[in-house]
């Protein structure tokens, strides 16, 4: 009995290895190319699994004027954004909430659904959510001095299965340079729109 041991551990292990395989062929197809929408009056839930990518940048403008700059959503705001933004068509602008058409591009991957995005000014912050919730972008701005103002985001991709998970956790570097490139194009645009800001020479 003890000679078979060696041949059923080799012959478990290779079907551990072809399970492993087939999981992982799996995992790279889950990703979802289009976002569910929420029913009408449908809360967004906030305590299911996710993954958080958090992501910082300061702008060389007080806070008021970077938050008012940065939630007046536009349509051609892809060609301001340098990368993942390629589609925002505002539907619906109010005081409190604007709602989007939009499609990012992330790692290669387009994704197209509809955004609410929840302003709130008096706090400097406001929140993105896409379809039932399964993404939400929070963004929060802090005054960095009297005329400076920092960004701080964090992006939250929520999903039942942990392979998802698994996958933006593992893509997370690559991730943050393409919102490196975003970002820089939103400031860019920024800069040009708003004029040169103070040198800190001059704060």
């Amino acid at each position: 009995m003890t000679s078979s041991y060696p041949g059923r551990r080799r012959k478990e292990g290779a079907t551990k290895r072809r399970a492993e395989r087939a999981l992982c062929r799996r995992a790279a197809a889950v990703a979802p190319r289009r976002f569910v929408e929420a029913p009408p009056g449908r809360s967004v839930p906030v305590d299911r699994p996710h993954v958080s990518i958090q992501y910082e940048r300061t702008f060389p403008y007080p806070i008021d004027v970077a938050y008012a700059w940065l939630t007046d959503y536009q349509d051609d705001d892809p060609q301001r954004a340098g990368a993942m933004v390629e589609k925002r068509d505002v539907v619906r602008r109010g005081d409190r909430e604007v709602e989007v058409d939009a499609r990012l591009d992330v790692l290669g991957k387009k994704y197209t659904g509809r955004a609410v995005i929840h302003l709130h000014p008096e706090e400097h912050r406001w929140v993105a959510v896409i379809g039932r919730g399964s993404w939400q972008f929070h963004y929060r701005l802090e005054p960095d001095g009297p005329h400076r103002s920092r960004l701080i985001v964090d992006y939250r991709i929520t999903s039942r299965r942990w392979t998802r998970r698994a996958l933006v956790t593992l893509g997370k570097p690559l991730i943050r340079r393409q919102l490196d490139r975003m970002w820089d194009g939103f400031a860019d645009a920024m800069e040009r729109e708003l004029g040169t800001p103070i040198s800190p020479a001059a704060q």
